[in-house]
C-alpha cells in the first residue's frame, strides 16, 4: 500500500499544477496558445485560429499588433427582373435576341480652317466685288478690290458673323453703296431680311426686332430707305403679307403702301414689285385666273396716293418686273399661252412705264431677274442655250450670260460655257463689266441642294472681249454685289 499511494500523490500533485497554470492562463488570457501548444502534436488537433484583435489592444507581450485586412465582398448584385420578349417570328436561327445596339462613338467637334483670305476690306480707292465664299464648308463673306479694267487686285475676308451664314441668297447694295440688304432663305418660302453697314460689318434688322424681319427685299429708294416685302410669319400688327413696307432702316419706322390684297385682306395680290428711280411711283404685277387662263397685268401707283393705273394686261404669267434707270421703261419676264407649265423657259419683254410700246427682247430666257445697266443702256440676263438640260429652273446647266442693247435691240454674248448654270448677274458701277457665278454641277441632286457643285465667279466686258475667273471658291446658290470704291461716298459726307 505504501508502494502504491507514493505514485498516487506524485499524479495528483501533477493534475494540481496544470489545474494551477490553466488557472493562471485564463487570468493572463495565454490560455488559447497555451492550448495550441498542448495540441499541436496531436493529429487530432482542430486548425488554428487566427486571433483578432480589436483596434488598441496589446499582445501579452507588449508589442503591437496589425489588425487583419478586411476582405474583399465577394458579393454580387442581383440582376432586376427583365421580362423575357420572344423573338419574332422568322428570327434567323442562332442570332442573338434581343439585338445588340452598338452605341455610336460621340462624334468631334468641327474645327473651322483659317480663312482662305486675310481679314480687311479692299483700299478705299478700288470698287468691291462681294460674293460668298466656301472655306471648306463654312460660307464667308469676301470682298475682292476691283481696278478700273474689272481685274482683281485684292481679296479679303470681311469677318462679319453671318447668321444662317449657309443660307445667304441675295445681296442688295443700297444707291450710295453704304449698306447691303442681306437675304436669307430658310426654307421653299420662308425668307429673312437683314441690313449690313459695310464699313463697320454691324448687321441688324431694320425692323427693329429679329423675330419681325421675316420677308424679302424689293427695292431701295435713294435716301437708303428699304422696300420690304413681309412674309407670312411676320408679326408685325396689321402688316398684310406679300405687300410692300416702306422702312427707315436706322429707326425701324415703317408704312405699309396701300397694295391690293384678296378680299379678306389675308395677303397681297401685287408681286415683283418696283421702284422708280425718282421714289415717287411703283409698278407691279398681279396674275389671276379668268375662263381657265393665267391673265398678268401692269400697274403703276404714285407713292403716298390710292391713284393706281393699269398699264398692261397679256394672256400668260409674268415672273418678274424691273423699272429702268431712266424711269422712262419697264423690263419683265414672262411665260406665253393660257396655262403655261413651271418647266418652260421665258421671254424677255419690254416696254413703256405708260403701257405703250411692248416689243419682245429674247426667248429661252432663264434667270427670274433681269438686270439693268447702271445708265440703262443695257440688260444684262441668262438664256438657255440647251433646252435638253433645262429642268424647269433657271440654276440648272445649260445656261450663259448675255446683254442686250436697249435702244438697237443687238445682243452680245458674254459667255460661252457647256453644261454650266450662270447666274446671279451683276454690273460694275460703271457699266463696263458684268459678274456671274459660274456652277458646275456633278452628280445626282438632292433636296435644295444640287449634289456636288464647283462654283466660281467670273467677270466679262460688256462687249463681250474680256472673259476671266476672278475666285473658284464660290458657294452654290451664292450671291453677287459690285459697290464703288468707298472714298466716293465718303467724300459726299464730308
Amino acid at each position: 500500500m505504501k508502494h502504491i499511494s507514493k505514485p498516487i500523490s506524485i499524479l495528483f500533485s501533477l493534475l494540481a499544477l496544470v489545474v494551477l497554470i490553466i488557472g493562471l492562463g485564463l487570468i493572463s488570457g495565454t490560455l488559447p496558445s497555451l492550448g495550441q501548444w498542448f495540441f499541436s502534436a496531436s493529429p487530432l488537433a482542430p486548425p488554428s485560429l487566427p486571433t483578432a484583435l480589436q483596434e488598441g489592444q496589446m499582445s501579452p507581450l507588449g508589442t503591437p499588433v496589425p489588425l487583419p485586412e478586411k476582405p474583399q465582398s465577394t458579393a454580387t448584385s442581383i440582376p432586376s427582373a427583365t421580362p423575357t420578349v420572344p423573338p419574332p417570328p422568322g428570327w434567323p436561327t442562332g442570332v442573338p435576341w434581343p439585338p445588340q445596339v452598338t452605341p455610336e462613338p460621340p462624334k468631334p467637334t468641327p474645327t473651322r480652317p483659317p480663312s482662305l483670305a486675310p481679314v480687311g476690306s479692299p483700299p478705299d480707292d478700288q470698287q468691291s466685288l462681294y460674293y460668298v465664299a466656301d472655306n471648306a464648308g463654312y460660307s464667308e463673306l469676301h470682298a475682292v478690290g476691283m481696278d478700273e479694267q474689272g481685274k482683281q487686285q485684292s481679296e479679303f475676308d470681311v469677318a462679319v458673323n453671318l447668321p444662317y451664314e449657309n443660307a445667304l441668297v441675295g445681296l442688295h447694295p443700297s444707291p450710295d453703296g453704304k449698306y447691303l440688304a442681306m437675304e436669307f432663305c430658310l426654307g421653299p418660302q420662308d425668307n429673312l431680311l437683314l441690313v449690313m453697314e459695310r464699313i463697320s460689318g454691324q448687321i441688324w434688322c431694320p425692323l427693329g426686332k429679329q423675330e419681325r424681319c421675316l420677308g424679302g427685299f424689293w427695292d431701295w429708294t435713294r435716301d437708303n430707305q428699304l422696300l420690304f416685302r413681309p412674309t407670312a410669319g411676320n408679326q408685325l400688327e396689321g402688316v398684310i403679307p406679300g405687300g410692300a413696307l416702306l422702312v427707315d432702316i436706322n429707326t425701324g419706322q415703317h408704312s405699309q403702301l396701300d397694295l391690293p390684297t384678296s378680299p379678306d385682306q389675308v395677303y397681297s395680290y401685287a408681286h415683283n414689285i418696283s421702284l422708280s428711280p425718282d421714289d415717287t411711283r411703283i409698278a407691279y404685277a398681279v396674275t389671276y385666273a379668268e375662263d381657265h387662263k393665267e391673265i398678268s397685268e401692269i400697274w403703276t401707283m404714285r407713292i403716298g396716293s390710292e391713284n393706281k393705273q393699269l398699264v398692261y394686261k397679256v394672256e400668260g404669267v409674268i415672273h418678274a418686273l424691273s423699272w429702268s434707270p431712266a424711269g422712262e421703261q419697264l423690263i419683265y419676264s414672262y411665260q406665253p399661252g393660257s396655262m403655261p407649265s413651271a418647266n418652260d423657259p421665258s421671254e424677255l419683254w419690254m416696254l413703256n412705264s405708260d403701257g405703250t410700246g411692248a416689243r419682245f427682247v429674247a426667248n429661252n430666257y432663264g434667270e427670274c431677274c433681269p438686270v439693268w445697266s447702271p445708265d440703262g443702256s443695257y440688260i444684262a440676263f441668262v438664256r438657255v442655250d440647251d433646252l435638253s438640260l433645262f429642268l424647269g429652273d433657271w440654276r440648272g446647266p445649260g445656261t450663259n450670260v448675255y446683254v442686250v442693247d436697249t435702244i438697237t435691240g443687238g445682243i452680245t454674248r458674254l459667255s460661252a460655257f457647256e453644261g454650266r448654270s450662270n447666274t446671279h448677274t451683276t454690273w460694275s458701277p460703271d457699266g463696263k463689266f458684268v459678274a456671274f457665278v459660274s456652277t458646275i454641277i456633278m452628280g445626282e441632286p438632292e433636296m435644295y441642294s444640287p449634289g456636288v457643285v464647283y462654283v466660281e465667279v467670273w467677270v466679262a466686258s460688256v462687249d463681250g472681249s474680256q472673259l476671266y475667273r476672278v475666285s473658284e471658291t464660290g458657294r452654290w446658290n451664292s450671291a453677287l454685289a459690285w459697290l464703288p470704291p468707298s472714298s466716293s461716298w465718303k467724300e459726299e459726307e464730308r
